[in-house]
């Protein structure tokens, strides 16, 4: 192994040199004194009249001359033989600075900044890993690797990663090194897991020079620990477990239960797609699916289907795994059991439900005659009781129908007739001819759109059905002499119809009930409306029949808003055949639409 001499070493070989250097003008005198006393005769003379004999003191200074001479040439060479060993030991220390340099760069992620946070070296493990150019990042500073402070608000990973930042910063300005784990960001936005080594180099005077970065990716490593302690946990769960990548939909992990149920291996279920779990899998409408999630309206996205012989019921949501990196996580849960003993409940229901129909029809017509006056001129408040019976035979029979519709969806048995329609007529028709629930609660409606053509293929009566529960909901919800706003607008394909009341909105805790059989929830303000808890449930099965999404966003004490979406009938027209696009604005009245051109 290479290493380099020792302080002690040089410092010994320095005085050598320095007392060797102080030596030669010794010598040199010396040997000019031999010279002087061979060949000045007056020193010569002198040493004769000393009684010293002039033999003897040729000898002398020929023997001073010679031992200065022999010195001399022979310090000449221990100082040739010196510098060969200096630059031989200079040499090795610039090849084990050089092997040192070259072991770091090819192990780690190297880049070196100044003292104003901007790369001024980077090399090609930095490139690899960040997905930069080196001309991209020269001259950059190093805050081009971290989450923007303005993403920060929503997300606390985000926001760890710009406290601890601004936490390097300082330490470097008192020049200070840090070392630590930190999740960065590469060129194109995806995290990565990196064990950082940072450390400011100064001169002697402690100004600071440079800051060099020593970076190893430690991603994969992390993903393989979290992997195990997930199949640790998550593998014998009843429950099928699935995560896999928002963008490629590349399925990472599959717990036991979700193997068995298609057949794979943990070798075979590597390179799998989310989409290669059922051939009628619709890539464009899981995005429509999980779109809540993205926005911030839902913490999670539920969904009922069937898959071979079994009833299922899927939940997804969005988790951050050990990089930082934002996958999907599903758990799918086999609901067989609990649907056979709703469907026995259901077709217990129904069964009574129809049994009530003929009866109420009767009564409700009998109601009908006695109103009209075809039974004679009627007291004013014997019309008044009759009305409120008439009204509550409506509300029955309305009960009635739903608890019916609801068995025929479950059982399959609902068909739709699908027709090339407008929704934004079907909306303004439907919104126009049921003012009993706005002028009972002396409500108003706005109806806005961002254009006035939305072809869809839809069965018009079976949309103004969603669209009179979705009214009666928020009209149920808002306060008295209150607005109720319905909006139209296209997303990329699809139609969204918004209705948003101003109540007390729905507890987060609540709101993944809604959309379920029977629901009953406690809206903000802790009170419990009447009703059948089916309005929603028919709602989604009939938008889910069409090929459409439905969901809501809450916020309590400021109301709720529900929508649908649907497919659009005709998608990238030219700009000819295309609708111009009117704005449509609420009339004072608020129970008309204008369309400004």
């Amino acid at each position: 192994m290479r290493t380099l001499p020792s302080s002690k070493n040089w410092s010994a070989r320095a005085s050598t040199n320095g007392s060797g250097k102080m030596a030669v003008p010794a010598m040199v005198l010396l040997a000019a004194g031999g010279l002087v006393l061979l060949l000045n005769p007056g020193v010569a003379n002198a040493a004769l009249l000393s009684g010293i004999s002039e033999t003897n003191m040729v000898m002398f200074a020929s023997l001073l001359l010679s031992s200065a001479c022999t010195w001399i040439v022979a310090h000449k060479v221990y100082r040739r033989r010196i510098l060969a060993r200096t630059k031989a030991l200079s040499a090795r220390m610039a090849d084990e600075i050089s092997f040192r340099d070259m072991a770091i760069e090819r192990h780690c992620i190297v880049a070196v900044t100044d003292p104003d946070g901007r790369f001024m070296k980077v090399n090609d493990k930095f490139m690899a890993a960040f997905g930069y150019d080196r001309d991209d990042v020269i001259g950059k500073g190093a805050d081009i690797l971290y989450p923007d402070e303005s993403e920060a608000g929503g997300d606390a990973q985000n926001a760890d990663g710009v406290v601890q930042y601004h936490a390097i910063c300082h330490m470097i300005q008192e020049n200070r090194p840090w070392s630590g784990e930190q999740i960065l960001r590469t060129a194109d936005g995806q995290p990565i897991v990196v064990a950082s080594t940072i450390i400011p180099q100064v001169d002697d005077a402690g100004r600071h020079l440079c800051t060099v970065c020593l970076l190893t990716d430690i991603t994969e490593q992390k993903l393989s620990g979290v992997r195990r302690q997930l199949g640790n946990v998550l593998d014998d769960l009843q429950d099928e477990v699935f995560i896999f990548e928002v963008d490629s939909l590349a399925v990472t992990y599959m717990n036991k239960s979700a193997l068995v149920r298609f057949g794979w291996t943990e070798e075979s279920a590597k390179g799998k797609r989310i989409a290669d779990t059922d051939p009628d899998f619709d890539v464009a409408l899981f995005r429509r699916h999980t779109a809540p999630l993205f926005n911030g309206s839902r913490d999670f996205v539920e969904i009922q289907a069937r898959h071979g012989n079994t009833d299922v019921e899927i939940v997804t949501r969005l988790h951050r795994d050990a990089s930082g990196r934002r996958v999907f996580l599903s758990v799918l849960r086999d609901i067989t059991g609990r649907k056979r003993i709703e469907k026995v409940k259901m077709e217990t229901v129904a069964r009574v439900s129809h049994e009530l129909r003929t009866p109420l029809t009767s009564i409700k017509g009998a109601l009908g005659l006695l109103l009209s006056g075809s039974v004679g001129d009627l007291p004013d408040n014997m019309l008044h009781l009759l009305d409120i019976a008439n009204r509550n035979s409506d509300h029955l029979l309305t009960m009635v129908n739903d608890i019916l519709d609801l068995e025929r969806m479950n059982a399959g048995r609902m068909t739709l007739e699908k027709r090339p329609e407008n929704l934004l007529d079907i909306v303004d028709e439907t919104r126009n001819l049921n003012l009993t629930f706005r002028e009972d609660a002396g409500l108003t409606t706005r109806l806005c759109a961002d254009t006035d053509q939305y072809p869809v293929a839809c069965d018009r009566s079976r949309i103004a059905q969603i669209v009179i529960n979705l009214l009666s909901n928020a009209a149920k919800f808002s306060p008295r002499n209150g607005v109720i706003e319905i909006a139209l607008t296209r997303h990329d394909n699809v139609v969204r119809v918004s209705v948003r009341d101003h109540g007390p909105g729905i507890p987060v805790r609540e709101q993944g009930k809604l959309f379920r059989d029977f629901a009953q929830v406690a809206s903000g303000d802790g009170k419990t409306r009447a009703g059948t808890g089916l309005g929603l449930a028919i709602c989604k099965k009939l938008v889910t029949m069409h090929g459409g999404n439905i969901g809501l966003t809450s916020t309590e004490g400021k109301g709720t808003t529900v929508y649908f979406e649907l497919p659009l009938l005709v998608a990238g027209r030219d700009a000819e055949s295309a609708p111009q696009p009117a704005a449509i604005l609420a009339a004072p009245d608020a129970d008309t639409i204008q369309r400004a051109g």
